[in-house]
């Protein structure tokens, strides 16, 4: 009997892990691959002050980066200066969502495609940051262009968003990122059905998993952000800083259902334990005065 009580505890464990790694993992990934929803969130999230800091310090490290790999110092520069403060202005978000969103899906979708298809040796992603100079009202000559390191064309002003090698350290974690999303809600599935086929009480088990639901609902959030953080973190921020912003917002549609239906179902079963246990203390009861 300990034995199997053990088992199930280990069990279910390992499937509220596998759950959040799922969850977290398909979020991650329908951003990086759903125009629609990532465009969505990203505009609705420009609103926010903190994002919008994001975002800009995302643009100017970009180009300060590509200053940087030639020895040229661009925090001072006052074209640099004035495009910060424009993107984390308050002004209006309109025009600079489009611009924003101009800017980062061309160089997402071409970082994930060589992700995809696990390109060898893969290319160098460039940022282009015209869209964001015409929203933000800024003027840019040759020679300002020049002092800030970009390459411009008739149509475009851009720099380096990250190297081919970078993209190659990305890869692993892409990956891995792939499979939690492709394997772990399965496998939370399965350890699940092993938890409730070896407990003493399923019905008490199915009604912990679902609080863990609703439990889980509350904190995607914050684990969705450690999660896209994770996969971003050193060198790769610089693709996924925008992911990173939209997580919560991503969410936003399924916390509240998701909340709901595993509070209502933790309720469920719990009651039904509750009957099923009284049910068995009362026939204990009955059999005991029989037997007296």
């Amino acid at each position: 009997m300990r034995t199997s009580a053990r088992l199930s505890a280990t069990t279910f464990g390992l499937a509220m892990l596998c759950a959040s790694l799922w969850w977290s993992a398909f979020t991650t990934m329908t951003l990086l691959h759903d125009d629609a929803k990532f465009v969505h969130a990203l505009g609705a999230v420009l609103d926010s002050p903190p994002v919008r800091s994001a975002v800009a310090d995302w643009v100017t490290d970009a180009v300060d980066a590509a200053g940087g790999a030639s020895g040229r110092d661009l925090r001072a520069n006052p074209v640099l200066s004035a495009l910060h403060k424009a993107l984390a202005s308050d002004r209006a978000v309109g025009p600079l969502t489009d611009a924003v969103v101009a800017v980062v899906l061309p160089a997402r979708n071409a970082a994930v495609a060589q992700l995809d298809a696990k390109l060898e040796p893969k290319k160098d992603v460039r940022l282009d940051l015209a869209p964001v100079f015409k929203a933000a009202g800024i003027s840019l000559d040759k020679k300002s262009a020049a002092a800030l390191g970009l390459t411009v064309t008739k149509h475009s002003a851009s720099v380096p968003l990250l190297t081919g090698q970078q993209l190659d350290t990305l890869q692993r974690r892409y990956d891995l990122a792939l499979l939690a999303e492709t394997w772990a809600g399965w496998a939370a599935l399965v350890l699940l059905a092993v938890s409730v086929a070896t407990s003493a009480k399923p019905l008490r088990t199915l009604a912990i998993a679902c609080g863990a639901l609703a439990l889980l609902a509350v904190v995607a959030p914050w684990l969705l952000g450690r999660v896209a953080g994770w996969l971003g973190s050193g060198d790769l921020g610089p693709l996924l800083t925008p992911v990173v912003a939209t997580t919560r917002q991503a969410i936003g549609p399924y916390t509240l259902p998701a909340l709901i239906v595993g509070l209502v179902a933790a309720l469920g079963f719990g009651a039904a334990q509750f009957a099923l246990t009284r049910q068995a203390h009362s026939r204990n009861k009955g059999a005991f005065r029989d037997v007296q």
